[in-house]
């Protein structure tokens, strides 16, 4: 955000660390492509020279624009299961390979 904002006229209100919330609801992935299937049931195919080209020039190329843009659509989409304690139950009980299995209590 410090890049971001010395360049634009940006003001960050509030921000919302994915990474952390994805880890306390028991998401065993880190990655956009993970939180696409643990929060929506859906399967990402990125294209690895797409992930690897130069995200730093100037103009984006239009692959580019629909890569950050479906990354940020299923950000979002992770968001709103998250921000409910319903939204990540049903995760957890719709595909629950892609959570931590409850901690059994000490016998």
């Amino acid at each position: 955000m410090p890049t971001l904002s010395a360049s634009h006229t940006l003001a960050a209100v509030h921000t919302f660390e994915l990474s952390d919330a994805a880890r306390a609801a028991g998401c065993l992935s880190a990655s956009v492509a993970g939180y696409a299937a643990a929060f929506s049931g859906m399967r990402l195919r990125k294209s690895k020279a797409l992930q690897m080209s130069n995200w730093e020039a100037v103009e984006l190329s239009v692959p580019q624009q629909q890569y950050a843009a479906t990354d940020a659509w299923v950000c979002r989409l992770a968001f709103e299961q998250l921000a409910t304690a319903e939204g990540r139950r049903a995760c957890r009980a719709a595909r629950p390979a892609l959570f931590y299995s409850p901690t059994p209590p000490p016998a």
